[in-house]
C-alpha cells in the first residue's frame, strides 16, 4: 500500500474499524513510513479524546434562545421575489418540453 491509498484508511484504522486484512496491510505501512505514522497517531489521540469527551448540559433556555437568534435571522434574510426565479429556471430549451427542431 501507498500512503495515497492509507489516506482514507488511517481514519477506520485509529478507530478499529478495518477489517484484519486491511488492518495488517494499514500497520505494515505504518511502521515503514514515519507521515502514515504521525497521522495515525493523531486520529488515534481524537479518537481517544472523542470516547472520554462528554458534551455540555445546556438548560432548555439557552436552547430556546439560540432557536429564537436563528428565526430571527432567518426572517431578517431578504429573499428574492419569486416570480423572476420562475422565469429564469423555465427559461432554458427542454425546460418546458423538448428543445426546438433545427
Amino acid at each position: 500500500m501507498n500512503c495515497k491509498q492509507l489516506d482514507e484508511l488511517l481514519p477506520l484504522y485509529a478507530g478499529r474499524d478495518l477489517d484484519e486484512k486491511r488492518a495488517r496491510l494499514v500497520s505494515e505501512h505504518v511502521q515503514i513510513c514515519s507521515t502514515c505514522a504521525r497521522v495515525a497517531g493523531e486520529y488515534r489521540e481524537a479518537v481517544e479524546l472523542a470516547q472520554h469527551f462528554t458534551p455540555p448540559v445546556f438548560s432548555d433556555n439557552v436552547y430556546a434562545s439560540v432557536r429564537r437568534q436563528v428565526m430571527q435571522q432567518i426572517e431578517d434574510k431578504p429573499t428574492a421575489p419569486l416570480v423572476p426565479q420562475m422565469l429564469l429556471v423555465g427559461s432554458g430549451p427542454g425546460w418546458l418540453g423538448p428543445p426546438p427542431a433545427r
